[in-house]
């Protein structure tokens, strides 16, 4: 089994341990989602944010 050093990310900016580049999500402008979350809850309701769904970014740009 391989074991990947910490900060084996690549791309613009700091790389944080998990190896995210976190400039470049920094750059991502939104597509939609905020209005597909507003359309999808009620009014007032609070949301708990448990990631940042950096993997469909990643994902999408491998298919590139």
């Amino acid at each position: 089994m391989t074991t990947l050093p910490p900060n084996h990310g690549t791309g613009p900016g700091s790389i944080t341990a998990d190896g995210c580049a976190v400039d470049y999500y920094a750059t991502l402008r939104p597509n939609g989602e905020p209005e597909r979350i507003h359309g999808a809850i009620p009014a007032g309701a609070s949301i708990l944010e448990l990631g940042a769904g950096t993997d469909v970014v990643r994902d999408r740009d491998r298919r590139r």
